[in-house]
Protein backbone atom coordinates (compact mmCIF):
# COMPACT_ATOMS: atom_id res chain seq x y z
CA UNK A 1 0.00 0.00 0.00
CA UNK A 2 1.47 3.35 -1.05
CA UNK A 3 0.03 6.76 -0.29
CA UNK A 4 1.32 10.03 -1.81
CA UNK A 5 -0.16 13.38 -0.87
CA UNK A 6 0.67 17.03 -0.48
CA UNK A 7 -0.74 18.71 2.61
CA UNK A 8 -0.20 21.74 4.75
CA UNK A 9 2.75 20.53 6.80
CA UNK A 10 2.20 22.94 9.65
CA UNK A 11 -1.47 22.06 10.12
CA UNK A 12 -1.31 18.31 9.69
CA UNK A 13 1.99 17.44 11.36
CA UNK A 14 2.78 20.33 13.65
CA UNK A 15 3.16 17.99 16.64
CA UNK A 16 5.70 15.82 14.84
CA UNK A 17 7.97 18.06 12.77
CA UNK A 18 8.73 21.78 12.87
CA UNK A 19 10.27 22.75 9.53
CA UNK A 20 11.73 26.21 9.07
CA UNK A 21 10.92 26.28 5.37
CA UNK A 22 7.35 25.55 4.32
CA UNK A 23 5.87 23.70 1.39
CA UNK A 24 8.17 20.68 1.01
CA UNK A 25 6.81 18.00 -1.28
CA UNK A 26 6.76 14.71 0.53
CA UNK A 27 5.67 11.12 0.04
CA UNK A 28 4.39 8.96 2.91
CA UNK A 29 4.65 5.22 2.24
CA UNK A 30 3.82 2.24 4.35
CA UNK A 31 3.80 -1.48 3.68
CA UNK A 32 2.34 -4.13 5.91
CA UNK A 33 1.59 -7.81 5.39
CA UNK A 34 1.08 -11.08 7.25
CA UNK A 35 1.21 -14.66 6.03
CA UNK A 36 -0.02 -17.32 8.46
CA UNK A 37 -0.57 -21.03 8.04
CA UNK A 38 -1.74 -23.76 10.39
CA UNK A 39 -1.57 -27.36 9.23
CA UNK A 40 -2.73 -30.48 11.05
CA UNK A 41 -2.09 -33.85 9.40
CA UNK A 42 -3.73 -36.92 10.93
CA UNK A 43 -3.39 -40.47 9.68
CA UNK A 44 -5.19 -43.36 11.37
CA UNK A 45 -5.03 -47.03 10.43
CA UNK A 46 -7.48 -49.45 12.06
CA UNK A 47 -7.79 -53.21 11.79
CA UNK A 48 -10.76 -54.84 13.50
CA UNK A 49 -11.92 -58.46 13.76
CA UNK A 50 -14.87 -59.90 15.64
CA UNK A 51 -16.03 -63.46 16.07
CA UNK A 52 -18.18 -65.69 18.30
CA UNK A 53 -17.68 -69.12 19.75
CA UNK A 54 -20.87 -71.15 19.97
CA UNK A 55 -22.85 -67.89 19.93
CA UNK A 56 -21.99 -67.45 23.57
CA UNK A 57 -18.45 -66.13 23.71
CA UNK A 58 -18.20 -62.91 21.71
CA UNK A 59 -14.88 -61.28 20.87
CA UNK A 60 -13.95 -57.98 19.24
CA UNK A 61 -10.31 -57.18 18.50
CA UNK A 62 -9.02 -53.81 17.34
CA UNK A 63 -5.47 -52.82 16.38
CA UNK A 64 -4.47 -49.31 15.38
CA UNK A 65 -1.67 -46.98 14.39
CA UNK A 66 -1.99 -43.22 14.21
CA UNK A 67 0.28 -40.33 13.30
CA UNK A 68 -0.33 -36.63 13.85
CA UNK A 69 1.73 -33.61 12.87
CA UNK A 70 0.80 -30.01 13.71
CA UNK A 71 2.55 -27.03 12.18
CA UNK A 72 2.07 -23.35 12.82
CA UNK A 73 3.81 -20.77 10.64
CA UNK A 74 3.55 -17.01 10.40
CA UNK A 75 5.55 -14.38 8.61
CA UNK A 76 4.80 -10.76 9.44
CA UNK A 77 6.41 -7.56 8.24
CA UNK A 78 5.68 -3.87 8.43
CA UNK A 79 7.45 -0.81 7.13
CA UNK A 80 7.16 2.93 6.75
CA UNK A 81 9.08 5.47 4.70
CA UNK A 82 8.62 9.24 4.83
CA UNK A 83 10.30 10.80 1.78
CA UNK A 84 10.82 14.59 1.76
CA UNK A 85 11.79 15.96 -1.68
CA UNK A 86 14.03 19.01 -1.65
CA UNK A 87 13.76 19.66 2.07
CA UNK A 88 15.29 22.98 3.01
CA UNK A 89 16.42 24.50 6.25
CA UNK A 90 15.69 21.51 8.52
CA UNK A 91 17.29 22.47 11.78
CA UNK A 92 17.99 20.57 14.94
CA UNK A 93 14.83 21.84 16.63
CA UNK A 94 12.75 19.39 14.63
CA UNK A 95 14.18 16.54 16.66
CA UNK A 96 15.85 14.95 13.64
CA UNK A 97 19.15 16.83 13.74
CA UNK A 98 19.23 16.94 9.92
CA UNK A 99 20.01 20.00 7.80
CA UNK A 100 18.74 20.04 4.19
CA UNK A 101 20.20 22.18 1.45
CA UNK A 102 17.23 21.94 -0.91
CA UNK A 103 19.07 19.71 -3.38
CA UNK A 104 18.81 16.34 -1.65
CA UNK A 105 15.85 14.28 -0.56
CA UNK A 106 15.37 13.36 3.06
CA UNK A 107 14.31 9.78 3.98
CA UNK A 108 13.05 8.75 7.37
CA UNK A 109 12.34 5.03 7.49
CA UNK A 110 11.47 2.27 9.97
CA UNK A 111 10.98 -1.45 9.49
CA UNK A 112 10.01 -4.37 11.72
CA UNK A 113 9.80 -8.07 10.92
CA UNK A 114 8.56 -11.12 12.80
CA UNK A 115 8.46 -14.77 11.86
CA UNK A 116 7.64 -17.93 13.77
CA UNK A 117 7.46 -21.67 13.12
CA UNK A 118 6.27 -24.41 15.51
CA UNK A 119 5.95 -28.12 14.87
CA UNK A 120 5.11 -31.11 17.01
CA UNK A 121 4.41 -34.76 16.27
CA UNK A 122 2.57 -37.58 18.00
CA UNK A 123 2.84 -41.29 17.19
CA UNK A 124 0.50 -43.85 18.75
CA UNK A 125 0.15 -47.63 18.68
CA UNK A 126 -2.89 -49.12 20.36
CA UNK A 127 -4.93 -52.26 20.72
CA UNK A 128 -8.22 -53.28 22.31
CA UNK A 129 -9.84 -56.61 23.13
CA UNK A 130 -13.51 -56.80 24.08
CA UNK A 131 -15.20 -59.95 25.38
CA UNK A 132 -18.69 -60.73 26.61
CA UNK A 133 -20.46 -63.91 27.57
CA UNK A 134 -24.13 -63.92 26.55
CA UNK A 135 -24.15 -60.10 26.93
CA UNK A 136 -24.02 -60.80 30.66
CA UNK A 137 -20.34 -60.70 31.65
CA UNK A 138 -18.17 -58.10 29.92
CA UNK A 139 -14.45 -57.45 29.80
CA UNK A 140 -12.52 -54.84 27.86
CA UNK A 141 -8.75 -54.30 27.92
CA UNK A 142 -6.78 -51.67 26.03
CA UNK A 143 -3.12 -50.85 25.68
CA UNK A 144 -1.61 -47.89 23.92
CA UNK A 145 1.91 -46.64 23.40
CA UNK A 146 2.32 -42.92 22.68
CA UNK A 147 5.33 -40.82 21.80
CA UNK A 148 5.43 -37.05 21.49
CA UNK A 149 8.14 -34.76 20.13
CA UNK A 150 7.52 -32.16 22.85
CA UNK A 151 9.36 -34.24 25.45
CA UNK A 152 13.04 -35.02 25.92
CA UNK A 153 14.52 -37.66 23.64
CA UNK A 154 14.81 -40.30 26.36
CA UNK A 155 11.32 -39.83 27.84
CA UNK A 156 9.11 -39.31 24.80
CA UNK A 157 7.36 -42.66 24.97
CA UNK A 158 4.90 -43.88 27.60
CA UNK A 159 2.55 -46.84 27.94
CA UNK A 160 -1.07 -46.39 29.00
CA UNK A 161 -3.12 -49.51 29.91
CA UNK A 162 -6.76 -49.78 30.96
CA UNK A 163 -9.24 -52.49 31.86
CA UNK A 164 -13.02 -52.46 32.40
CA UNK A 165 -15.41 -55.08 33.80
CA UNK A 166 -19.18 -55.25 33.68
CA UNK A 167 -21.87 -57.59 35.01
CA UNK A 168 -25.46 -57.34 33.83
CA UNK A 169 -26.87 -59.04 36.90
CA UNK A 170 -30.46 -58.45 35.78
CA UNK A 171 -29.92 -61.25 33.24
CA UNK A 172 -29.28 -63.82 35.94
CA UNK A 173 -32.06 -66.41 36.49
CA UNK A 174 -32.51 -65.45 40.15
CA UNK A 175 -33.43 -61.88 39.09
CA UNK A 176 -36.41 -62.85 36.95
CA UNK A 177 -38.76 -62.55 39.93
CA UNK A 178 -38.20 -58.78 39.94
CA UNK A 179 -40.50 -58.07 37.00
CA UNK A 180 -40.25 -54.30 37.48
CA UNK A 181 -36.47 -54.39 36.90
CA UNK A 182 -35.86 -54.03 33.16
CA UNK A 183 -32.09 -53.92 33.24
CA UNK A 184 -29.32 -53.58 35.82
CA UNK A 185 -25.56 -53.57 35.45
CA UNK A 186 -22.64 -52.95 37.75
CA UNK A 187 -19.33 -51.88 36.22
CA UNK A 188 -15.84 -50.92 37.21
CA UNK A 189 -12.75 -49.71 35.40
CA UNK A 190 -9.17 -48.63 35.87
CA UNK A 191 -6.90 -46.90 33.42
CA UNK A 192 -3.91 -44.65 32.92
CA UNK A 193 -4.01 -41.68 30.56
CA UNK A 194 -1.36 -39.16 29.54
CA UNK A 195 -1.35 -35.42 28.94
CA UNK A 196 1.35 -33.45 27.14
CA UNK A 197 2.08 -29.76 27.61
CA UNK A 198 1.42 -27.26 24.85
CA UNK A 199 4.87 -25.68 24.42
CA UNK A 200 6.53 -27.73 21.63
CA UNK A 201 10.15 -26.89 22.51
CA UNK A 202 10.12 -26.39 26.28
CA UNK A 203 12.13 -29.58 26.92
CA UNK A 204 14.65 -28.81 24.16
CA UNK A 205 15.90 -25.40 25.30
CA UNK A 206 14.67 -22.06 23.99
CA UNK A 207 16.82 -19.13 22.87
CA UNK A 208 15.65 -15.61 22.10
CA UNK A 209 17.37 -12.74 20.21
CA UNK A 210 19.01 -10.18 22.45
CA UNK A 211 19.57 -6.46 21.89
CA UNK A 212 23.33 -6.85 22.38
CA UNK A 213 25.67 -7.76 19.53
CA UNK A 214 29.07 -9.43 19.34
CA UNK A 215 31.40 -8.54 16.43
CA UNK A 216 28.40 -7.18 14.59
CA UNK A 217 26.31 -10.31 15.06
CA UNK A 218 23.05 -10.40 17.01
CA UNK A 219 23.30 -12.10 20.37
CA UNK A 220 21.14 -14.92 21.76
CA UNK A 221 20.09 -15.59 25.34
CA UNK A 222 18.02 -18.33 27.01
CA UNK A 223 14.33 -17.58 26.80
CA UNK A 224 13.12 -15.84 29.98
CA UNK A 225 9.94 -17.96 30.12
CA UNK A 226 11.67 -21.32 29.59
CA UNK A 227 14.26 -21.28 32.36
CA UNK A 228 17.00 -23.84 32.69
CA UNK A 229 16.65 -26.62 30.13
CA UNK A 230 15.22 -29.91 31.40
CA UNK A 231 15.34 -32.77 28.91
CA UNK A 232 13.62 -35.08 31.40
CA UNK A 233 10.25 -33.35 31.05
CA UNK A 234 7.73 -36.07 30.30
CA UNK A 235 4.05 -37.06 30.35
CA UNK A 236 1.58 -35.98 32.98
CA UNK A 237 -0.07 -39.27 33.99
CA UNK A 238 -3.50 -39.81 35.51
CA UNK A 239 -4.62 -43.02 37.20
CA UNK A 240 -8.40 -43.23 37.29
CA UNK A 241 -10.76 -45.66 39.02
CA UNK A 242 -14.49 -45.79 38.29
CA UNK A 243 -17.36 -47.75 39.79
CA UNK A 244 -20.85 -47.43 38.34
CA UNK A 245 -24.39 -48.75 38.58
CA UNK A 246 -26.98 -48.58 35.78
CA UNK A 247 -30.63 -49.45 36.50
CA UNK A 248 -33.72 -49.29 34.28
CA UNK A 249 -37.21 -49.77 35.73
CA UNK A 250 -40.75 -50.40 34.49
CA UNK A 251 -40.00 -51.23 30.87
CA UNK A 252 -37.18 -48.67 30.71
CA UNK A 253 -39.49 -45.84 31.73
CA UNK A 254 -37.15 -44.80 34.55
CA UNK A 255 -33.35 -44.95 34.42
CA UNK A 256 -30.78 -44.33 37.13
CA UNK A 257 -27.04 -44.01 36.52
CA UNK A 258 -24.71 -43.64 39.50
CA UNK A 259 -20.92 -43.20 39.23
CA UNK A 260 -18.05 -42.79 41.64
CA UNK A 261 -14.58 -41.85 40.35
CA UNK A 262 -11.13 -41.26 41.77
CA UNK A 263 -8.30 -39.68 39.77
CA UNK A 264 -4.70 -39.30 40.84
CA UNK A 265 -2.61 -37.08 38.57
CA UNK A 266 1.16 -37.02 38.94
CA UNK A 267 3.95 -35.37 37.02
CA UNK A 268 2.12 -32.06 36.59
CA UNK A 269 4.21 -29.33 35.04
CA UNK A 270 5.45 -26.91 37.67
CA UNK A 271 7.86 -23.95 37.71
CA UNK A 272 10.59 -24.77 40.23
CA UNK A 273 12.57 -21.93 41.82
CA UNK A 274 16.36 -22.37 41.75
CA UNK A 275 19.04 -20.43 43.66
CA UNK A 276 20.44 -17.51 41.70
CA UNK A 277 19.61 -13.99 40.63
CA UNK A 278 19.72 -14.24 36.82
CA UNK A 279 16.21 -14.20 35.42
CA UNK A 280 16.60 -17.10 33.00
CA UNK A 281 18.71 -19.24 35.34
CA UNK A 282 16.74 -19.03 38.58
CA UNK A 283 13.96 -21.48 37.70
CA UNK A 284 13.27 -24.70 35.84
CA UNK A 285 10.16 -26.49 34.62
CA UNK A 286 9.75 -29.94 36.17
CA UNK A 287 7.16 -32.68 36.55
CA UNK A 288 6.85 -31.77 40.20
CA UNK A 289 3.21 -31.81 41.36
CA UNK A 290 0.44 -34.31 42.07
CA UNK A 291 -3.25 -33.76 42.78
CA UNK A 292 -6.26 -36.01 43.28
CA UNK A 293 -9.91 -35.64 42.38
CA UNK A 294 -12.83 -37.76 43.43
CA UNK A 295 -16.53 -37.36 43.03
CA UNK A 296 -19.97 -38.79 42.50
CA UNK A 297 -22.35 -38.27 39.60
CA UNK A 298 -26.04 -39.13 39.62
CA UNK A 299 -28.32 -39.06 36.58
CA UNK A 300 -32.08 -39.69 36.58
CA UNK A 301 -34.06 -40.08 33.36
CA UNK A 302 -37.84 -40.48 33.29
CA UNK A 303 -40.35 -40.89 30.46
CA UNK A 304 -43.24 -39.56 32.49
CA UNK A 305 -45.69 -39.59 29.56
CA UNK A 306 -44.46 -41.84 26.79
CA UNK A 307 -47.40 -43.32 24.87
CA UNK A 308 -49.95 -40.54 25.21
CA UNK A 309 -50.87 -37.51 23.13
CA UNK A 310 -48.69 -35.41 25.43
CA UNK A 311 -45.16 -36.77 25.78
CA UNK A 312 -42.94 -35.64 28.65
CA UNK A 313 -39.32 -36.67 29.11
CA UNK A 314 -37.29 -35.43 32.09
CA UNK A 315 -33.60 -35.62 32.96
CA UNK A 316 -31.96 -34.60 36.24
CA UNK A 317 -28.28 -34.79 37.19
CA UNK A 318 -26.27 -34.04 40.30
CA UNK A 319 -22.48 -33.89 40.74
CA UNK A 320 -20.11 -33.46 43.63
CA UNK A 321 -16.32 -33.17 43.39
CA UNK A 322 -13.50 -33.11 45.94
CA UNK A 323 -9.90 -32.36 45.07
CA UNK A 324 -6.71 -32.39 47.09
CA UNK A 325 -3.14 -31.22 46.74
CA UNK A 326 -1.09 -34.41 47.13
CA UNK A 327 2.53 -33.60 46.33
CA UNK A 328 4.88 -30.71 45.61
CA UNK A 329 8.46 -30.79 44.38
CA UNK A 330 9.67 -30.01 47.92
CA UNK A 331 7.03 -32.12 49.71
CA UNK A 332 6.01 -28.90 51.44
CA UNK A 333 3.22 -26.36 51.04
CA UNK A 334 3.71 -23.88 48.22
CA UNK A 335 2.24 -20.79 46.59
CA UNK A 336 1.17 -20.54 42.95
CA UNK A 337 -0.81 -18.11 40.81
CA UNK A 338 -4.13 -19.18 42.36
CA UNK A 339 -2.98 -18.71 45.94
CA UNK A 340 -1.70 -21.07 48.61
CA UNK A 341 -1.42 -24.82 48.07
CA UNK A 342 -1.44 -26.87 51.26
CA UNK A 343 -0.70 -30.57 51.22
CA UNK A 344 -3.79 -32.59 52.04
CA UNK A 345 -6.20 -29.70 51.39
CA UNK A 346 -8.26 -28.70 48.32
CA UNK A 347 -6.43 -26.89 45.55
CA UNK A 348 -9.05 -24.17 45.31
CA UNK A 349 -9.53 -22.85 48.83
CA UNK A 350 -10.25 -19.57 50.56
CA UNK A 351 -7.30 -18.28 52.60
CA UNK A 352 -8.47 -15.13 54.34
CA UNK A 353 -8.32 -13.20 57.62
CA UNK A 354 -10.47 -14.08 60.63
CA UNK A 355 -12.81 -11.21 61.43
CA UNK A 356 -13.52 -10.79 65.17
CA UNK A 357 -15.82 -7.78 64.82
CA UNK A 358 -15.33 -4.05 65.41
CA UNK A 359 -13.13 -2.89 68.29
CA UNK A 360 -15.37 -1.11 70.83
CA UNK A 361 -12.76 0.03 73.38
CA UNK A 362 -9.00 0.36 73.89
CA UNK A 363 -8.90 -2.61 76.26
CA UNK A 364 -10.03 -4.88 73.42
CA UNK A 365 -6.85 -4.19 71.41
CA UNK A 366 -4.19 -6.88 72.03
CA UNK A 367 -0.82 -5.66 73.31
CA UNK A 368 2.57 -7.35 73.01
CA UNK A 369 5.82 -6.71 74.82
CA UNK A 370 9.18 -6.92 73.07
CA UNK A 371 12.46 -8.10 74.62
CA UNK A 372 13.12 -4.65 76.02
CA UNK A 373 9.75 -4.61 77.75
CA UNK A 374 8.22 -2.03 75.43
CA UNK A 375 4.50 -2.29 74.88
CA UNK A 376 3.32 -2.56 71.27
CA UNK A 377 -0.31 -2.76 70.27
CA UNK A 378 -1.53 -4.92 67.41
CA UNK A 379 -0.76 -3.28 64.07
CA UNK A 380 -1.27 -3.93 60.39
CA UNK A 381 1.90 -4.61 58.36
CA UNK A 382 3.98 -2.10 60.34
CA UNK A 383 3.68 0.08 63.43
CA UNK A 384 2.48 3.03 61.38
CA UNK A 385 -0.93 1.37 61.17
CA UNK A 386 -1.96 0.38 64.72
CA UNK A 387 -5.47 -0.94 65.20
CA UNK A 388 -7.68 1.46 67.10
CA UNK A 389 -11.22 1.79 68.40
CA UNK A 390 -13.74 1.54 65.59
CA UNK A 391 -11.56 -0.53 63.28
CA UNK A 392 -12.13 -4.15 62.46
CA UNK A 393 -10.33 -6.61 64.71
CA UNK A 394 -8.37 -9.24 62.76
CA UNK A 395 -7.19 -12.32 64.61
CA UNK A 396 -3.42 -12.60 64.99
CA UNK A 397 -3.08 -16.24 64.04
CA UNK A 398 0.67 -16.58 64.62
CA UNK A 399 0.75 -14.28 67.66
CA UNK A 400 3.59 -12.08 66.36
CA UNK A 401 1.89 -8.75 67.16
CA UNK A 402 1.11 -7.74 63.58
CA UNK A 403 -1.36 -8.67 60.85
CA UNK A 404 0.13 -9.75 57.53
CA UNK A 405 -0.17 -12.57 54.99
CA UNK A 406 0.99 -15.10 57.58
CA UNK A 407 -2.27 -14.62 59.48
CA UNK A 408 -4.52 -15.99 56.75
CA UNK A 409 -6.37 -19.21 57.54
CA UNK A 410 -8.13 -21.83 55.48
CA UNK A 411 -11.86 -21.02 55.40
CA UNK A 412 -13.04 -23.82 53.11
CA UNK A 413 -13.15 -24.92 49.50
CA UNK A 414 -14.51 -22.74 46.71
CA UNK A 415 -16.17 -25.73 45.05
CA UNK A 416 -19.92 -26.14 45.55
CA UNK A 417 -21.37 -28.93 47.65
CA UNK A 418 -23.40 -30.03 44.63
CA UNK A 419 -24.30 -28.74 41.18
CA UNK A 420 -26.15 -29.93 38.12
CA UNK A 421 -29.13 -29.41 35.85
CA UNK A 422 -32.76 -30.30 35.30
CA UNK A 423 -34.06 -30.63 31.73
CA UNK A 424 -37.64 -31.20 30.51
CA UNK A 425 -38.90 -31.95 27.02
CA UNK A 426 -42.65 -31.82 26.32
CA UNK A 427 -44.24 -32.55 22.91
CA UNK A 428 -47.84 -32.30 21.79
CA UNK A 429 -49.48 -32.11 18.38
CA UNK A 430 -46.48 -30.56 16.60
CA UNK A 431 -45.50 -28.30 19.49
CA UNK A 432 -42.35 -28.91 21.54
CA UNK A 433 -41.21 -27.22 24.74
CA UNK A 434 -37.67 -27.60 26.13
CA UNK A 435 -36.81 -26.15 29.52
CA UNK A 436 -33.37 -26.32 31.14
CA UNK A 437 -32.60 -25.28 34.71
CA UNK A 438 -29.10 -25.20 36.24
CA UNK A 439 -28.34 -25.03 39.94
CA UNK A 440 -25.52 -24.87 42.46
CA UNK A 441 -25.62 -25.54 46.21
CA UNK A 442 -23.30 -24.51 49.04
CA UNK A 443 -20.65 -22.58 47.14
CA UNK A 444 -18.53 -20.12 49.15
CA UNK A 445 -18.05 -16.67 47.59
CA UNK A 446 -16.44 -13.46 48.86
CA UNK A 447 -18.27 -10.39 47.58
CA UNK A 448 -15.48 -7.91 46.86
CA UNK A 449 -16.94 -5.64 44.23
CA UNK A 450 -19.63 -4.27 46.56
CA UNK A 451 -17.15 -2.64 48.93
CA UNK A 452 -14.22 -1.98 46.60
CA UNK A 453 -15.31 1.64 46.18
CA UNK A 454 -15.04 2.14 49.96
CA UNK A 455 -11.26 1.77 49.95
CA UNK A 456 -9.33 4.96 50.53
CA UNK A 457 -7.08 4.36 47.51
CA UNK A 458 -9.93 3.78 45.01
CA UNK A 459 -11.82 7.05 44.90
CA UNK A 460 -12.23 6.73 41.14
CA UNK A 461 -13.78 3.25 41.34
CA UNK A 462 -17.36 2.64 40.33
CA UNK A 463 -19.63 2.85 43.38
CA UNK A 464 -21.74 -0.24 44.00
CA UNK A 465 -22.82 0.68 47.52
CA UNK A 466 -25.93 2.61 48.40
CA UNK A 467 -24.48 5.17 50.79
CA UNK A 468 -27.94 6.29 51.84
CA UNK A 469 -28.52 2.93 53.50
CA UNK A 470 -24.95 2.27 54.64
CA UNK A 471 -23.68 2.98 58.16
CA UNK A 472 -20.13 3.38 59.47
CA UNK A 473 -18.99 3.00 63.08
CA UNK A 474 -18.93 6.27 65.04
CA UNK A 475 -19.28 5.41 68.73
CA UNK A 476 -19.38 2.35 70.99
CA UNK A 477 -22.59 0.40 70.67
CA UNK A 478 -23.16 1.25 67.02
CA UNK A 479 -24.49 -1.65 64.98
CA UNK A 480 -22.69 -0.41 61.87
CA UNK A 481 -22.23 -2.08 58.52
CA UNK A 482 -18.57 -1.05 58.25
CA UNK A 483 -15.71 0.15 60.48
CA UNK A 484 -14.88 3.79 61.14
CA UNK A 485 -13.74 5.87 58.18
CA UNK A 486 -10.06 6.77 58.56
CA UNK A 487 -7.82 9.10 56.60
CA UNK A 488 -6.24 6.20 54.73
CA UNK A 489 -7.43 2.61 54.67
CA UNK A 490 -4.60 1.44 52.46
CA UNK A 491 -2.41 0.10 55.22
CA UNK A 492 -5.15 -1.50 57.26
CA UNK A 493 -5.69 -5.12 56.34
CA UNK A 494 -9.28 -6.27 56.52
CA UNK A 495 -10.98 -2.89 56.87
CA UNK A 496 -12.45 -2.20 53.45
CA UNK A 497 -10.73 -4.74 51.24
CA UNK A 498 -13.35 -7.41 51.91
CA UNK A 499 -10.76 -10.14 52.45
CA UNK A 500 -12.21 -11.20 55.80
CA UNK A 501 -14.28 -14.13 57.03
CA UNK A 502 -17.41 -12.05 57.70
CA UNK A 503 -17.74 -11.40 53.96
CA UNK A 504 -17.99 -15.09 53.06
CA UNK A 505 -21.39 -16.03 51.69
CA UNK A 506 -22.63 -19.59 51.29
CA UNK A 507 -24.40 -19.25 47.98
CA UNK A 508 -27.15 -21.29 46.33
CA UNK A 509 -28.83 -20.50 43.04
CA UNK A 510 -31.33 -21.83 40.52
CA UNK A 511 -31.32 -20.39 37.00
CA UNK A 512 -33.66 -20.89 34.06
CA UNK A 513 -30.83 -21.37 31.62
CA UNK A 514 -32.78 -21.93 28.42
CA UNK A 515 -36.38 -22.17 27.28
CA UNK A 516 -37.34 -23.12 23.71
CA UNK A 517 -40.85 -23.27 22.30
CA UNK A 518 -41.20 -24.63 18.79
CA UNK A 519 -43.84 -25.68 16.29
CA UNK A 520 -43.36 -28.13 13.43
CA UNK A 521 -45.81 -27.44 10.62
CA UNK A 522 -47.71 -30.54 9.45
CA UNK A 523 -45.90 -32.55 6.80
CA UNK A 524 -49.01 -32.55 4.63
CA UNK A 525 -48.81 -28.78 4.38
CA UNK A 526 -45.12 -28.91 3.53
CA UNK A 527 -45.59 -31.44 0.74
CA UNK A 528 -47.98 -29.09 -1.02
CA UNK A 529 -45.20 -26.50 -1.33
CA UNK A 530 -42.41 -29.07 -1.96
CA UNK A 531 -40.71 -28.73 1.41
CA UNK A 532 -39.48 -31.50 3.70
CA UNK A 533 -40.24 -29.59 6.85
CA UNK A 534 -40.57 -26.21 8.51
CA UNK A 535 -40.16 -25.30 12.17
CA UNK A 536 -40.85 -22.01 13.90
CA UNK A 537 -39.19 -21.56 17.28
CA UNK A 538 -38.59 -19.05 20.06
CA UNK A 539 -35.65 -19.37 22.46
CA UNK A 540 -34.97 -17.41 25.64
CA UNK A 541 -31.75 -17.72 27.65
CA UNK A 542 -31.12 -16.69 31.27
CA UNK A 543 -34.71 -15.69 31.88
CA UNK A 544 -34.47 -15.53 35.68
CA UNK A 545 -32.15 -16.28 38.61
CA UNK A 546 -33.18 -17.27 42.13
CA UNK A 547 -30.35 -16.91 44.65
CA UNK A 548 -29.52 -15.90 48.21
CA UNK A 549 -26.36 -14.10 47.01
CA UNK A 550 -26.10 -10.40 47.84
CA UNK A 551 -24.08 -9.79 44.67
CA UNK A 552 -25.23 -9.71 41.08
CA UNK A 553 -24.57 -13.09 39.44
CA UNK A 554 -22.87 -15.96 41.29
CA UNK A 555 -22.47 -18.03 38.12
CA UNK A 556 -19.81 -15.69 36.66
CA UNK A 557 -17.68 -15.61 39.82
CA UNK A 558 -14.26 -17.21 39.36
CA UNK A 559 -14.71 -20.82 40.53
CA UNK A 560 -11.02 -21.17 41.40
CA UNK A 561 -10.57 -18.18 43.72
CA UNK A 562 -14.13 -17.63 44.94
CA UNK A 563 -13.61 -13.85 44.77
CA UNK A 564 -16.33 -11.74 43.15
CA UNK A 565 -14.30 -8.74 42.00
CA UNK A 566 -16.72 -7.85 39.17
CA UNK A 567 -14.25 -8.67 36.40
CA UNK A 568 -17.03 -10.43 34.48
CA UNK A 569 -20.37 -9.02 33.43
CA UNK A 570 -23.55 -10.81 34.58
CA UNK A 571 -24.95 -13.28 32.07
CA UNK A 572 -27.12 -11.46 29.59
CA UNK A 573 -30.71 -12.33 28.78
CA UNK A 574 -31.00 -13.40 25.15
CA UNK A 575 -34.16 -13.78 23.04
CA UNK A 576 -34.17 -15.51 19.64
CA UNK A 577 -36.95 -15.98 17.10
CA UNK A 578 -36.12 -18.33 14.27
CA UNK A 579 -37.43 -20.31 11.33
CA UNK A 580 -35.88 -23.56 10.08
CA UNK A 581 -36.78 -24.74 6.59
CA UNK A 582 -35.71 -28.09 5.12
CA UNK A 583 -35.79 -28.50 1.34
Amino acid sequence: LKLSAGVDFNQQNQNIFKPKALDPTYHFSTSEGTIARDISLINENLLSYNFSIKNRHNFDVLLGLSFQKDQSFNNKGSGSNVHYVGAQGWGGDNGLNNVGDGTKDLFISAFTYLSNFDEERLNSYFGRVTYNFKEKYMLEATLRRDGSSVFGENVRWATFPSVALGWAFSEEPFMKRFYWLSFAKIRGSWGVSGQKFHQPYLAHGLLSPDRYTFHGNAGMLPNTSAGVINKNLSWEETNQYDVGLDISLLDYRFKVNLDYYYRYTKGQLNRITLPGNTQYLNFQWQNGMAISNQGIELELIADIFRETAVQWRMKFNLSRNWNRFEKSYTDMDMVNGNGQLVLGRPIYGLYIYKDLGIIESEKDIPAYYDQQGNKNTLHSMNKSYPYSVGTRMIQDMNQDGRIDDEDRYYAGSTLPVAYGGWANEIMWNGFDLNVLFTYSLGRKIINLYKISSLQGNSRTSTIFVDYANTTFWEKPGDKADYPVITSSERGYIGQFDGDVSSNIEKVHYLRLKQLTLGYNFPKEWMKRINLEGCRLFFTAENLFLLTNYSGVDPEVVDPFTGYDNFLNYPLARKLTLGLTVRF
